[in-house]
């Protein structure tokens, strides 16, 4: 099963809500994605795997849908719930024991330092700036043939300690 199938899902439960003709361009929910999560988790397991529409029952404000639908896509990624098809219908199983806000967080946590990490070591693996030299006035005199070799070597036997 892939997102899009997830996708497809979605768009017929907003579909038969009137969703299409929301204007969702200017929608705005402060509601973080990870109370969401906890819901749809715990619900998951308490009350054991279910469709994927009934989630969304009783639902009649768009924007939960979409946050509980974008939850749904974190869970999912996060390998703490599960899809699966079964014929035309799509069922949601918890892939975890753990209490439903402790696995969030956890989750979370995780993520948060992952990606804290990967922007360390790119930081890390970031080449120097490339020198700037800086250049005489015309008016002053320029370096002699033997000036110039002697700079051009003294920086190269710096590149080669550099590397």
């Amino acid at each position: 099963m892939s997102v899009w199938d997830l996708l497809e899902a979605f768009g017929s439960i907003f579909e038969a809500t009137g969703g299409v003709r929301f204007d969702v361009s200017h929608i705005k929910d402060d509601t973080p994605i990870d109370l969401y999560q906890i819901e749809i988790l715990h619900r998951l397991q308490t009350e054991g795997g279910m469709s994927f529409e009934r989630i969304f029952e009783g639902q009649t404000s768009r924007i939960v849908m979409i946050g509980l639908f974008l939850a749904i896509l974190e869970l999912i990624r996060e390998k703490l719930i599960g899809a699966e098809q079964q014929g035309a219908s799509i069922y949601l199983r918890p892939l975890t024991e753990k209490n439903a806000e402790q696995a969030v967080q956890e989750a979370i946590f995780t993520l948060t330092e992952a990606g804290n990490s990967q922007a360390s070591q790119a930081k890390e693996e970031e080449k120097p700036p490339i020198p700037i030299a800086e250049l005489p006035p015309e008016s002053q005199q320029r370096a002699t043939d033997a000036e110039y070799e002697k700079m051009e070597s003294a920086k190269n036997q710096k590149q080669q300690i550099e590397n």
